[in-house]
């Protein structure tokens, strides 16, 4: 399980994913690890910092600002608002996030980190210890947003 430590990190295949997501576990003590599958194949994802209906989640090399909305009414306006509470905070701490393409859904990415969360060491192994720090920059940035989000006020839907 722990060979994602001792192997590069473009080398890496599902086992080193579950250990790698194992050990965030153990690290932040919380998230979960599932098995994303659609018609195009699939990728292991963890997701932590559930608050509400706003989590963090780990794909690959992305790390994603998510949101989950069961209401389909609902979707585009509390995406447009969370977004707006996430771009007030970017830069905080020293993350830097950017727009998530605009795809409606009862799971959606708002945001997404510019770059790579893994923070590489010697030999281009993972420094797990950095990419932790990452990681809770990330959760820090998320919860200035939350704050930011109980501001502001959800613009009126219009009916014609």
């Amino acid at each position: 399980m722990q060979s994602f430590s001792v192997d590069p990190l473009e080398n890496w295949k599902r086992k080193q994913w579950i250990g790698f997501f194992t050990a965030l576990k153990d690290k932040l003590g919380e998230g979960d690890w599932a098995d994303r599958g659609h018609r195009g194949g699939g990728s292991l994802t963890f997701r932590w910092h559930r608050k509400e209906d706003k989590y963090l989640r780990l794909d690959k090399d992305e790390l994603a600002f998510c949101l989950e909305v069961t209401d389909a009414a609902n979707r585009k306006m509390t995406r447009i608002a969370w977004a707006r509470a996430l771009m007030a905070k970017n830069g905080l701490g020293g993350i830097t996030i950017e727009s998530a393409r605009r795809k409606l859904g009862k799971r959606m990415r708002v945001a997404v980190l510019k770059g790579d969360y893994r923070q590489k060491g010697e030999r281009g192994l993972l420094d797990l210890d950095q990419t932790v720090e990452t990681l809770k920059k990330a959760e820090a940035l998320m919860d200035a947003a939350l704050a930011e989000s109980e501001t502001i006020e959800p613009e009126p839907r219009l009916t014609i």
